[in-house]
């Protein structure tokens, strides 16, 4: 499944959007201001249905006012890789960083990127060691319902799911952030460790926000 917009919707979408997004602003060389940006996606979100079932889609992927709330966390998520914090740095307009391009550049990657939903991830949680004997997972993993596995760490695990990312700055910002975080020791896989593993499909913010990461009522 992929979030396909009627012609008609995509057309009132980028029209929108072009209007909207020179309003939007970023402080501090690379803070998104979050009023502007939500404003700015705003009349574009108006323009989705909403009511029926692609609207019951995107809340479900993503959250209530889906196309405003995708936007901003894109937008935060892309400045954060990109971007030099400056606390010195007065507010400037979004579409003059020379990052995105001219409104109707963004406005065109902003919605190719909406459209590539649900996203897939991988959600892991270390299982306290009393909850399951390790020697009980012979091999690597162990299915325990739909798309949900108890798995033991071994190499093949860490190159499937890397804790860690290319871009520095999306490590910090995984970890506490700020100081902190660049002296936290690096995350890494226990061997003598099993861990429930979950695939989900949704959207995940930039902050760990989105509805994917609320609990799964097939498992209540």
């Amino acid at each position: 499944m992929t979030t396909k917009l009627h012609p008609k919707a995509r057309e009132a979408v980028k029209a929108a959007l072009i209007r909207d997004l020179p309003f939007a602003q970023i402080e501090k060389g690379r803070s998104l201001d979050g009023i502007s940006a939500f404003v700015a996606a705003y009349m574009a979100d108006e323009a989705l249905p909403q009511t029926g079932k692609l609207n019951d889609e995107l809340v479900d992927i993503v959250d209530e006012r889906p196309f405003a709330n995708f936007v901003g966390d894109l937008l935060r998520s892309r400045l954060r890789d990109e971007c030099d914090y400056d606390p010195e740095a007065e507010k400037e307009r979004l579409v003059e960083t020379g990052i995105f391009g001219d409104a109707n550049e963004l406005a065109e990657w902003l919605i190719g990127e909406f459209e590539t939903l649900p996203w897939q991830y991988s959600i892991a949680a270390e299982l306290p060691s009393s909850a399951i004997p390790i020697e009980l997972i012979e091999t690597t993993a162990r299915s325990v319902g739909q798309e949900c596995q108890i798995v033991r760490a071994d190499l093949f695990l860490a190159d499937r799911l890397p804790l860690t990312h290319p871009n520095p700055s999306r490590n910090v910002t995984l970890r506490e952030g700020g100081f902190l975080g660049l002296l936290a020791k690096e995350p890494e896989w226990k061997s003598d460790r099993a861990y429930f593993v979950q695939e989900r499909s949704g959207s995940v913010g930039i902050y760990g926000g989105g509805t994917l990461l609320e609990p799964d009522p097939k498992l209540s």
